[in-house]
């Protein structure tokens, strides 16, 4: 089982009660739903932002002493030795930082699921709102009608493109 499908369960969970909320203090707005919803997750995802921030801009000042060990090094992969006193210099200049090597990973591992979750739950609303999945019905015929048709006038379009450019190409051939 995935844990991006429990984690947009309960994101949509979220945003159902939010929806419900917004329909009884009279604004039954989808919209409106998701607008908040995005700001309440870009809020509580704030924290993991910012510490990744510091973490990148705590990188940049520790590249040039990275780069300059690995300089160091240079060509000297085939000697375990000298590896061994370059993965030390560079643990040492992490410490020195106070920053672990995996620190900035860690908050995208943590915000990745997050945000492909979300990415679900926005995907396929009607699943996740009690209220929309009747009337989604009716809408999700209606959508498929449209987009059918625009499919259909871009196949068009392509053929008749298509048609002009090996038109202009015989006819250069001639």
């Amino acid at each position: 089982m995935s844990i991006i499908k429990p984690i947009a369960q309960l994101l949509g969970y979220i945003l159902d009660i939010l929806f419900m909320g917004l329909n009884a203090i009279g604004i039954g707005n989808i919209a409106i739903a998701i607008i908040i919803f995005t700001l309440l997750v870009k809020m509580l995802m704030l924290p993991l932002q910012i510490k990744q921030q510091k973490m990148t801009k705590l990188q940049s000042v520790m590249n040039p002493e990275i780069k300059a060990i690995q300089e160091k090094y240079k060509g000297k992969n085939s000697d375990t030795v000298a590896m061994q006193k370059m993965q030390a210099e560079t643990k040492a200049v992490y410490e020195k930082y106070g920053v672990s090597q995996w620190g900035s990973c860690v908050q995208l591992l943590i915000q990745m699921p997050i945000l492909f979750a979300l990415y679900r739950v926005f995907q396929q609303i009607p699943l996740y709102i009690s209220q929309i999945k009747v009337l989604s019905l009716i809408y999700l015929d209606l959508m498929v009608l449209m987009v059918s048709h625009l499919f259909q006038d871009m196949l068009i379009l392509l053929m008749r493109y298509t048609e002009r450019l090996l038109t202009g190409a015989i006819q250069a051939q001639l």
